[in-house]
């Protein structure tokens, strides 16, 4: 009984290590082009909560959460609002919409050249 426990304590450590670790990453995105993930503030204060029993990884967890902070990667909204928001996208789709109509070559119909060659 007392393995199983620790099993359980260190497999909860290594996911709250990765949990930091994958904070980390995404605070210190190098490039101002690349779009850097938002976290829900949600999230944030449960791994927060989780991270009680292990003072020096919450004092960390906190430096990075100021740093995700002042980047603006940390949003208001919750779970359930982010998993029900339909993105928007920029890309335009009328291109789409306006193919080629007439032959780049003889400037004629598009179908009328396909007949002829």
């Amino acid at each position: 009984m007392a393995c199983e426990m620790e099993k359980k304590e260190g497999a909860k450590s290594r996911d709250t290590e990765g949990l930091v670790q994958t904070l980390e990453r995404a605070s210190d995105s190098a490039s101002d082009f690349v779009k850097r993930p938002e976290f829900c503030m949600e999230v944030l204060t449960t791994a927060r909560e989780k991270l009680e029993g292990n003072p020096a990884l919450r004092v960390y967890f906190e430096k990075i959460l100021a740093k995700l902070q002042a980047s603006g990667q940390v949003i208001s909204l919750t779970l359930d609002d982010l998993l029900c928001q339909t993105p928007t996208t920029k890309r335009r789709y009328t291109h789409l919409l306006k193919q080629r109509q007439t032959s780049q070559r003889t400037f004629k119909p598009l179908h009328s050249a396909l007949l002829a060659e």
